[in-house]
């Protein structure tokens, strides 16, 4: 997860970050996808990382990885099996991108 090591099963959402740095804008779509990833398409929680590649890195705007599943898995195996994982996913991934975009209590301003 960021250092070669890989998840066991489960989905997991990165975002460009190092020890000193990262995209906060990132880390929040990030987190708002793996929520939806979790919760709509009921995957097993990898969690949210930090990664430093070039895909992430590079780019301007908010970047994220999605890994949804790990294809050695077995029992992630059988969930890509399922005709409808795709649709799922995708629109767990869609959910997540527009609930990113919405004000959230920790970025609302004060009264």
């Amino acid at each position: 997860l960021g250092s070669g090591e890989q998840l066991a099963s489960g989905s997991a959402c990165f975002h460009y970050g190092t020890p000193t740095t990262r995209s906060p804008i990132g880390e929040r779509l990030a987190g708002s996808i793996q929520s939806a990833l979790t919760r709509d398409a009921h995957l097993a929680d990898g969690g949210v990382h930090p990664l430093s590649i070039a895909i992430l890195r590079e780019t301007r705007m908010p970047a994220v990885r999605v890994e949804p599943l790990v294809t050695t898995s077995p029992a992630d195996a059988q969930l890509a099996a399922d005709p409808g994982f795709p649709e799922r996913v995708g629109g767990a991934i869609a959910s997540g991108i527009r609930a990113s975009s919405l004000p959230s209590a920790d970025l609302a301003p004060s009264r």
